[in-house]
């Protein structure tokens, strides 16, 4: 069976999102409701990818070049 892309995010990822839930809620929530829907990183909203860098930014002081990075492979 084919994995979410919220069941294939790295640690890091699923770091950022518990980081940042209290203080952007919003985006955080939007964000997890998307990778729970979505099963492949060509899928991958464009919004969605911006906010996934920003929160994972917040959280790590590093910026990820590419969602494939963010995921385990499949």
């Amino acid at each position: 069976m084919l994995k979410t892309l919220l069941e294939r995010a790295k640690p890091e990822l699923i770091a950022a999102l518990n980081a940042q839930m209290d203080e952007y809620p919003g985006i955080t929530n939007s964000v997890v409701n998307h990778l729970d829907s979505t099963y492949t990183v060509t899928h991958l909203q464009w919004g969605m990818w911006v906010d996934i860098k920003s929160l994972w930014m917040l959280t790590t002081g590093t910026i990820q070049e590419s969602p494939w990075e963010c995921f385990e492979e499949m």
